[in-house]
């Protein structure tokens, strides 16, 4: 038994004979005495017991250099500091043990279930150094000592009742990451081993699997979806993809014990399989793991195949339209859940009689987030659309821009020999249509713009415009270029001022975004001078600003320039408008230098959610973020200056920002744990009848009724005292003369019992003198 004494607890570790380390903690200080009599009567006949007392060391262990593992204690391995404790390593987590040359001794753990998605920190692995004048470990000349420890933990390491694979599959083709593996099917973990890598995954971090066949193509491929993702160098891969050939057979014998298999893998798992080798192995992975397996059926493409060809981000590859949602085998394997997508887009592109032949998927879902499938062949159209109309997903029209079932725009091909618009030779009949059309249109009862900015800069997308403020929209012309922008479509305005540059840049989000060709702008970002000033007066007419903008707009403005743009937009518009505050970096700015895929940029910690200031702005929420996690790459000397951001949000969506400096981890940190947790969501409603009552804007309920109900709700819920008390309080703020009297009471019987040298403290017959009280 050991003792340790700490502030507000004590500890008592118990070390038993075969091993094993067990502690105990209380919150209260322990009677050593009492607990040393108690163990001894339940003990007798251990008189050898040996009880010590120990210190625990408080110091930082992460800035500790001169730190040692002291001495190992049964399965455990303890480390000191200044000869007192510092922490404990439980042997039994040990996954392996290597030796590294004579001195050095390599220690892997078991990975956590929930590593990257739990707050607390996961031990990995160890590493020793142990020379060969160790004479603790020292035992003959035939081993050196590292040798000696090294046994020594492998023979603490918990080994599996199967200890090799239950099944293995030689030389598999992987495409993501590509090579080419031996895949171990372990009890409770998948190995896939490499010529100069290995991977092992546990079953629990695998979310789903999904077996795609390839058309026309002898091969069918294997998907595994993983949360949290494979991690190779900086490389993370949420999706491992096997490839196998779609005739071959195998006869596989699975290695388990009879009374592994009859206690716990009877009901799912066969003594052996012979079949198709990637039915056999999603079967046994199935019957492991207990992961769900989604298989291609339900579509049909026009050449009776199970998927189309598309093209994500230039990159050629397949869509899957599965029972749950759309899967994209390329490169960097996708999948949306069809319960998560707001509506679908079809688009064609009129570049071209080439593009006639093809079609794009727009699919949008999430705050900002939406995935372009090019390339689709016209044909598949027919079938694509029936299969999401059978799933109820919203869907547009071919050729027509749509929101909402708002109508944005329409093409339309009139030939000359069309007879109903035909009414002379002077004019074709697209001309007739086109000047029917033009007679209906209404206009605007401002024709011009209210407000205009010469040669603003874009960054996003890049090029220098004149920027008109109508009405009901945003004009943008420049030299080869003009674009109108709706109102409606602004979402949000975002002010980010750039520290140490004499820029401030207005990003506004647009939903749906802005299409340039074949590329799609979510965000527009204007780039101004911070320091220029200027004196705008807005052309509008009286009656219209009377009528509608007098209390959203000034009929003129003088100021910063990204200012008074920022504020008639905002008239204009009604659009929300986020700016940086909250957030100081260590540079006293409001943002923080990080890359995003390999992009450089700025991180905004706005009050709403981060927002990166890069080539492809990007914002997200904080309410949509399932977890954050700080890493650090011990590349060389010169990573340690520098960490990452991983944020996870929404269904295998994430962001890695890169390289941001080391001396903004406490910055944001701290923002992390008080702002994110204090956001309030202007469309959440409240929570309880409290909230409705004090969220109410109408004139019907008024503070004192408000305060009066909030009254008689607290009352029912408690004891007679605190009932007294809050009838009390409140009567008696309602009626300042009922208050004067008591406190007059009061203090005359003060008053009194002090001339009388009486303690002020009230008995009983003082309490029953005063008469009003």
């Amino acid at each position: 038994m050991t003792w340790i004494r700490i502030p507000l607890k004590d500890r008592l570790y118990v070390t038993t004979t075969d091993g094993f380390f067990y502690k105990f903690v209380r919150s209260s200080k322990l009677n050593e005495d009492s607990v040393a009599t108690e163990h001894g009567n339940g003990c007798k006949g251990k008189e050898n017991l040996k009880r010590s007392n120990s210190e625990l060391s408080f110091k930082d262990v992460g800035r500790v250099l001169k730190m040692r593992w002291d001495r190992m204690i049964g399965k455990m391995l303890r480390f000191s500091v200044d000869s007192k404790n510092a922490f404990e390593v439980c042997l039994t987590d040990v996954a392996q043990t290597q030796l590294h040359g004579k001195t050095d001794v390599h220690l892997d753990f078991h990975a956590s279930d929930t590593t990257g998605a739990n707050e607390n920190d996961s031990l990995l692995d160890l590493s020793f150094h142990i020379p060969d004048s160790n004479t603790q470990f020292h035992v003959d000349d035939d081993r050196t000592p590292a040798q000696v420890f090294h046994d020594k933990i492998s023979s603490m390491i918990e080994v599996d009742s199967s200890k090799g694979p239950v099944v293995t599959f030689e030389q598999v083709r992987l495409l993501t990451p590509r090579g080419r593996y031996a895949i171990e099917l372990c009890i409770s973990f998948l190995h896939l081993q490499g010529f100069a890598n290995a991977f092992k995954i546990q079953y629990s971090n695998i979310r789903r699997v999904f077996v795609l066949p390839k058309y026309n193509q002898p091969h069918t491929c294997v998907a595994i979806s993983l949360d949290p993702p494979l991690q190779r160098g900086q490389t993370l891969y949420p999706y491992i993809v096997l490839q196998f050939e779609t005739e071959s057979v195998v006869d596989k014998k699975l290695t388990i014990s009879e009374e592994l298999w009859a206690d716990k893998y009877k009901d799912r798992l066969e003594a052996s399989y012979k079949g198709l080798i990637y039915e056999v192995f999603t079967l046994v992975l199935r019957g492991l793991s207990g992961a769900k397996v989604s298989r291609a059926k339900g579509f049909h493409s026009n050449h009776d195949g199970y998927a189309m060809k598309a093209t994500l981000k230039a990159e050629e590859g397949l869509l899957y339209p599965l029972e749950k949602g759309f899967f994209f085998l390329g490169k960097a394997p996708t999948f949306i859940l069809y319960k998560e997508i707001e509506y679908v887009v079809f688009q064609r592109d009129d570049g071209g009689s080439a593009m006639l032949h093809y079609f794009d998927l727009l699919v949008k879902h999430g705050y900002d987030q939406q995935h372009q499938f090019g390339n689709i062949r016209r044909t598949e159209y027919h079938k694509i659309h029936n299969f999401m109309r059978m799933k109820s997903l919203k869907s547009m029209a071919m050729v027509v821009a749509v929101r909402n079932d708002s109508l944005l725009d329409l093409s339309f091909h009139i030939p000359d020999s069309n007879t109903q618009f035909h009414v002379d030779d002077d004019r074709t009949p697209a001309q007739v249509f086109h000047d029917k059309i033009s007679s209906m249109i209404e206009v605007d009862s401002s024709k011009g713009p209210v407000v205009t900015f010469e040669q603003v800069r874009l960054l996003t997308p890049r090029g220098r415009y004149a920027i008109e403020l109508c009405i009901s929209f945003l004009h943008l012309q420049g030299f080869a270029n003009a674009f109108k922008i709706q109102y409606s479509n602004i979402r949000r305005v975002f002010v980010l001022p750039k520290y140490n540059q004499p820029h401030t840049c207005v990003a506004i989000s647009l939903d749906p975004p802005l299409q340039k060709g074949q590329t799609l702008y979510p965000y527009i970002v204007l780039q101004f001078e911070t320091e220029s000033v200027v004196d705008k007066k807005l052309t509008i007419s009286e009656e219209l600003w009377a009528d509608k903008y007098k209390d959203r707009l000034e009929a003129s403005y003088k100021g910063l320039i990204y200012e008074v743009f920022t504020l008639v937009l905002r008239g204009l518009s009604g659009a929300k408008v986020s700016r940086a505050k909250g957030f100081h970096s260590n540079h006293d700015g409001y943002a923080m230098k990080a890359t995003l895929k390999a992009e450089e940029g700025l991180l905004y910690p706005l009050e709403k959610g981060f927002f990166f200031l890069g080539k492809a702005p990007t914002f997200i929420l904080y309410k949509e973020i399932e977890y954050v996690v700080f890493q650090r790459d011990d590349g060389g000397s010169a990573m340690l200056h520098y960490f990452d951001l991983l944020m996870k949000h929404g269904y295998h969506q994430q962001h890695q920002f890169r390289n941001i400096r080391r001396t903004e981890y406490h910055k944001i940190h701290n923002f992390m744990r008080k702002d994110m947790n204090n956001t309030d969501d202007d469309q959440k409603p409240p929570r309880g009848v409290i909230g409705v009552l004090l969220n109410e804007k109408s004139d019907q309920l008024k503070d004192d009724l408000i305060s009066d109900n909030m009254i008689d709700l607290m009352i029912p819920g408690e004891h007679s005292v605190p009932i007294l008390v809050t009838l009390a309080i409140k009567y008696l703020s309602d009626c300042p003369l009922a208050l004067h009297q008591l406190e007059n009471e009061n203090i005359q019987l003060k008053e009194k019992k002090s001339k009388q040298g009486e303690s002020s403290t009230l008995n009983w017959n003082d309490y029953l003198s005063l008469q009003f009280t």
